[in-house]
Parts: C-alpha cells; sequence; structure tokens
C-alpha cells in the first residue's frame, strides 16, 4: 500500500513540478510509509525506524 501512494506522489510530483525524484529518495519514500502503516496497523509492532529502514523482511517475519 505504501508502494502504490509513494508512486503516484512520485509521478504527480514530476509531472506538476517538472523535476526528478531519484531511486533512493521514492525507495526511503516507500519504507516509510509502509513502516508507517504497519505501526498504526498493528498495535504491538515494536520494531524502531532504524530496523525497519536497515532490513524490513526480517521485521516482517517477526508478526507472521
Amino acid at each position: 500500500m505504501g508502494g502504490i501512494r509513494s508512486l503516484w506522489k512520485c509521478r504527480n510530483y514530476i509531472i506538476f513540478n517538472n523535476k526528478r525524484m531519484g531511486v533512493e529518495e521514492l525507495l526511503d519514500e516507500v519504507k516509510f510509509k509502509s513502516w508507517f502503516w504497519i505501526k498504526s496497523k498493528f498495535k504491538g509492532a515494536t520494531m524502531s525506524w532504524f530496523q525497519w529502514f536497515s532490513n524490513p523482511i526480517l521485521c516482517l517475519y517477526c508478526y507472521y
């Protein structure tokens, strides 16, 4: 979900501002949105932003 929203925002940024967005910047946005969504959805989620940013796949294994 965070990925789709971030891609849409990136597309709008490029079209309406006539600027480019780097892949790293887009990936950081996707990671942040997905971390925020998981922290909101699963109240017991205890992973920090640093843990999520470093290895989001490993963090997901803790909840499934």
